[in-house]
Order: structure tokens, then sequence, then C-alpha cells
């Protein structure tokens, strides 16, 4: 008998044991679910604002579908299914001087804005839909047109005033905004740097001495990293609680129809819900943190919450943060470019230090994105310089220019496209986040 009851007395143990984790496990779900989710914020949009300018612009566009063939020609690029005619350099030019006088209203439109303050307007939906950005891309491509056509003429102020205002418009319309709007932002930003690079060295003295002290200026405008992530949690935290009420809605109007629904699922449903919510609030608040540091200080990632809201909605924003870092070393080598371009002119060569450049030409140098409290670096040699940040490998390699990682093409990967199909292929140089080497201007892609 008393062998029975040593046999009974574990299981017992081990069975009560494990009940009374259950019960804690419960207490402290049911607990954290219970405590309030984080407060959303509504900003308040200026008035007027600078974005219904972009957004009436975009819709004033005319041949929005021409746009594109014209830079298909000119790229000599056919791809399938596209009509595409053959044009010299100069029946390009005078294709792009057409767009650009059928289209004058709408640049008038857009440069009317720049004179308001922008915001980006607050998204409080999971899949918010923005067909403005398509229109906003092709605006920038006009203006990139409008540098082309005007330096062409040896206009060379006014094609820097056209680059201006493309950066100016991808530093504004992404202010207020979240990850997608950032996004957007920088492709506009650098199809306005790729032309800035193309007419630095025909810049007189007083134009690159402003347009480096504006791009300054638009570089302290730029939204950061940290602020768009922040958007962005309040985004998906907002579409969240929307779909949950919707569902709670749906269940209620079930109930008045008669249909069965068990009260002990709804509540799993609904601490399931609010956890997931939490978990998805703290990865985000984690990466804000992370944006936050200098990108040099290596703050590893966050790992993702393992459920299946966070495995849809986080793993893309890890990578958030070398793009950011790369786009604002862009944008500074830029601006130091063109202060050097009219210190050069002024004073009939390169200076011995970048020190030299403040405050005539700027009023600070640009900070190094990949490395810790460190400005670009610099070297001057007779008549030629190197201008270069240390690049995402952290190391001043002395100005070598970053090359990508070779990889090799997994065999499972799509066959090559068509031999009709012209693709503009990577430069050599482009710059990845795990490239070895410097960042250099005018050699690395901008």
């Amino acid at each position: 008998m008393a062998g029975k009851n040593g046999d009974l007395r574990w299981p017992l143990i081990i069975g009560g044991t494990i009940v009374v984790a259950a019960i804690v496990a419960a207490i402290w779900l049911i607990g954290a679910s219970l405590a309030p989710l984080p407060e959303i914020s509504t900003p308040k949009m200026p008035q007027p604002n600078a974005y219904d300018y972009y957004v009436a612009a975009g819709r004033m566009l005319q041949d929005g579908r021409q746009i594109q063939v014209v830079l298909l020609a000119e790229r000599h690029a056919r791809p399938p299914g596209v009509q595409v005619p053959r044009l010299n350099r100069r029946q390009v030019m005078a294709a792009k001087a057409a767009l650009l006088r059928k289209n004058g209203a709408a640049l008038a439109k857009l440069r009317e804005g720049f004179r308001y303050e922008c915001r980006h307007p607050a998204d409080r939906e999971l899949a918010p839909e923005h067909p403005e950005y398509a229109h906003l891309q092709r605006l920038a491509t006009l203006l990139a047109m409008d540098s082309q056509v005007r330096a062409a003429r040896g206009d060379y102020a006014g094609a820097a005033r056209s680059c201006l205002d493309i950066i100016q418009l991808g530093v504004t319309m992404a202010r207020g905004g979240g990850v997608m709007p950032m996004l957007i932002g920088a492709a506009i930003r650098a199809i306005g740097r790729r032309e800035f690079v193309k007419i630095t060295d025909r810049l007189d003295s007083g134009t690159a001495r402003r347009c480096a002290k504006q791009m300054e200026a638009l570089q302290r405008q730029q939204p950061s990293l940290a602020d768009a992530l922040t958007e962005e949690k309040w985004q998906v935290q907002a579409g969240l609680t929307s779909m949950f009420a919707g569902a709670q809605a749906q269940a209620r109007d079930n109930a008045r129809r008669g249909r069965r629904s068990s009260p002990t699922r709804s509540l799993v449903w609904w601490l399931m819900w609010r956890q997931r919510v939490r978990n998805y609030v703290w990865y985000m608040d984690e990466c804000i943190a992370n944006a936050r540091l200098p990108y040099a200080a290596k703050a590893p990632d966050p790992p993702i919450p393992r459920d299946p809201m966070c495995e849809i909605f986080c793993p893309v924003l890890g990578r958030c943060r070398f793009g950011s870092a790369r786009e604002e070393g862009w944008s500074g080598l830029l601006t130091a470019t063109l202060a050097l371009r009219a210190y050069r002119l002024d004073h009939g060569g390169y200076p011995g230090s970048l020190t030299d450049l403040v405050p005539s030409y700027l009023k600070r140098i640009p900070d190094d994105p990949f490395a810790l409290k460190w400005p670009l670096r610099y070297k001057q040699g007779g008549a030629r310089y190197v201008l270069y940040s240390v690049g995402p490998d952290g190391k001043d390699d002395g100005g070598a220019p970053a090359h990508p990682r070779p990889k090799v093409r997994p065999s499972w990967l799509p066959q090559p496209p068509p031999p009709g199909w012209r693709a503009v292929p990577k430069g050599p140089h482009s710059v990845q986040e795990d490239s070895q080497g410097d960042i250099v201007a005018g050699v690395n892609i901008q």
C-alpha cells in the first residue's frame, strides 16, 4: 500500500506544479493584456500644407507614360511590350523640352508648395493607398529633365536650382511619414544628387556656395530614421486596433442574429491580440532606440518576437539603419563637394583641411555617419583631393573605394531576362551593407 502511495505522490506533485505554473502564466498574461497600450499620437497638419500642393501638381501631370518612354529611349532600353523609339541625343533633349513645356503648370504648382511647411498625412491604417507617390517620382524626373535641358543650354545655375528642388521635394515629402514615405523620399533625393554630380564642376563660385549652404539646410530638415519608425509604430498599432474593433463589431452582429459564439474563445483571442500588439510595440521601441545611436555603435537588431503578426511587420525594419546612414553620408559628401568647388574658384586651389570651409562656405563640417563622432575624411594633394566616408565597415582605408562582395548566383533563381530587354546594370562601385572600403565622393554611386 505504501508503495502505491509513493508511486502516486510524484505524479501528483508534478501535475500540481504544472497547474500552478499555468495559473500564474494566465494571471500574468491577463494582467499584461489589461494594462493600457501606448497612446497613439495624431499630429496637427500645417495650414496650408505643402504636401497638398505636391499632390495637386502630380494630378496636373500630362503624358506621364511618355516621361518613362523618353527615359527608356535615352538608355537604349526596350522592355517587352513597350514601344520605345530610337532617338539620338538631340532628339532625346527635344523630347524632354517638349515634356517640360507641357508640364510647366505642374512644376509651377510644385514650386509654389515649397513656400509652405510640409507634413505627410498621418496614416492610421495598415495598408494606406498613396497613388501620389508615383506622381511625385515623375515630378522629380521632370525636374531632372529640366536640369539636363538647362545644362545643355549652358544655364548651370538654373540646372542647380532644379537639382535643389528635387532634393527639397524628397526631404519635405517624407516629414511626418513612416518607413514607406522615407524610402520614396530617399529615391527622389537620389535623382537630385545624381544630376548635381554631373554639373558640379561647371558651377561658378557664387552658385556653388549657395548650393552648399542650401544643401546643408536641407540636411538639417531631413526627417530622422527614429521619427519614421515612431510614425510606423503608431500606424500599425492604430491599424491593428481598427481591425480588432471591426472583428468585435462583427461578433456583436452575429450575436444579434442568433449565431452562437464562445465567450471563452473570444476572451482568449482578445488576450492574444493584445499581447501581439505589445510584442510589436516592444520591438519597434527597441528599433527606435537603436536608430538614435550612431550606426558605428553597431547596436544589434532586437530579436523578432515569435508570433505571426511580428513576423509579417518586423523583418524589413532592421535593414533601414544602413540605408539611412548611407543616405546621410551621400548627402554630406555632396554638400562638402559643392563647398570645395566654391573654395577652389575663390582661392585658386583646394584647402588644406575641411575646417578651412567653416564658416564662409559651411556652418560645420558634415559628420560621417559610419564613424563615431568624426566628420568626413579629406586628403588634399595639389590640384586634386579625396573626400570620403569610412563606409559600412567602419575602417579608414585612406580613400580606397568600397566594392560589394561578389555573390554567387543561386541555381534556383529565375533565368536572366530575354535578350530584347536591356536593363541598366548596377555600377561596380555601389555600396552595400557588407562592402569593404570607403565611400568616396565622385566614385561610389550617389
